[in-house]
């Protein structure tokens, strides 16, 4: 939530504002799944609720110190990685018999341009 508490005072967002959105813990994953008019009840501005919006949904820019890698059981079948593009966490199979198994895939993933996305 500091992220965000810092983009919306450099936003010039009421102090008062984001201290009653960090007690109701309305965070960055809280705010990309909230519509306009909801978000609207604590942000009035229309310009500062567009571009939070946008902060909290960006996925072309890492804004973190580290990328967390969770290794996960799947089968030879269903994986495939998976990022959370509201947070730092990729997970990926831990089912490869090597490096260049897992760099191979990979790649073929990064390359093939098609992108599933889905809200979890």
């Amino acid at each position: 939530m500091e992220d965000v508490s810092e983009f919306l005072l450099a936003r010039g967002v009421q102090e008062e504002t984001i201290l009653q959105m960090e007690e109701q813990k309305i965070d960055s994953d809280v705010i990309g799944l909230m519509d306009d008019a909801t978000l609207q009840k604590y942000i009035p501005s229309y310009g500062d609720r567009i571009a939070i919006f946008n902060y909290c949904r960006r996925s072309d820019l890492i804004v973190t110190d580290s990328i967390y890698v969770g290794f996960e059981k799947m089968t030879e079948f269903t994986r495939t990685p998976i990022a959370h593009t509201c947070g730092n966490n990729l997970h990926i199979a831990d089912s490869y018999e090597n490096f260049p198994d897992l760099r191979s895939e990979f790649n073929a993933v990064l390359e093939s341009n098609v992108w599933v996305m889905d809200i979890v």
